[in-house]
């Protein structure tokens, strides 16, 4: 899990508190604390429509994640604001941006593949960026998020299946949550299926397969905010 790995990453002894933001509000540091560990997770993007041509949607691009520490003081109160399908997830003090984790593009429609998000700040001390990958184009898989430019070895979403001359719909990126959502299959004789939701935080749509009518893209997986203490 998710929780397993952070924790293994951020270490140290003092750690006795783990908390899960999945909406967007405040948090106040307990008081003795000086140090949050901190993992931040911007929206997935979501998958595209099939168009008339015969062409399956593109999916949705991962958002990043970042993973840190942060310098705090008892009684300050965060402002996180967590992004949704295709939004950002940040967190400030007093006004003041301290950490951005951008959200994956939203494919635009047929065979167009979400883009990547750019590189956010980073503020946070002794930090771990994981950087969401592109989205798919229509009936490919999706893509691993990658950490240094190298993808991170995890299974990643299908693409949707072709059928005659209509095509799936391309498979969400996976996040550092897991698998983004899978393509909807192309069917020449009806109806082709939507693409799907992601199931993760922050992992991309799947786009809308091709059939005798048009078949919507997946939404993206929402964003989160996760904070040991």
């Amino acid at each position: 899990m998710p929780e397993t790995k952070l924790s293994t990453i951020a270490g140290g002894s003092g750690i006795n508190n783990f908390i899960q933001i999945t909406s967007t509000g405040t948090f106040t540091v307990p008081p003795g604390i000086y140090t949050l560990r901190i993992l931040l997770q911007g929206g997935g993007g979501n998958g595209g429509s099939s168009s008339a041509s015969g062409l399956g949607g593109g999916s949705g691009a991962a958002g990043n994640t970042l993973i840190g520490e942060m310098p705090v003081n008892p009684n300050d109160v965060i402002t996180l604001t967590i992004g949704a399908s295709a939004g950002e997830t940040k967190l400030e003090i007093g006004g003041r941006v301290l950490a951005v984790a951008y959200a994956g593009g939203s494919s635009t429609g047929s065979n167009s593949a979400g883009a990547q998000p750019p590189d956010g700040p980073n503020s946070l001390l002794n930090s771990i960026f994981v950087r969401g990958n592109l989205g798919a184009g229509t009936t490919a898989n999706g893509l691993a998020p990658t950490v240094g430019g190298v993808a991170i070895p995890m299974a990643v979403s299908q693409g949707g299946l072709d059928d005659g001359a209509d095509d799936g719909g391309g498979g969400g990126s996976s996040s550092y949550f897991g698998v983004g959502g899978n393509g909807g299959d192309g069917n020449d004789a009806g109806t082709a299926q939507n693409g799907f939701a992601s199931p993760n935080f922050g992992a991309g749509g799947g786009g809308g397969g091709k059939g005798n009518s048009i078949a919507t893209g997946g939404a993206g997986g929402a964003g989160v905010v996760q904070l040991w203490y």
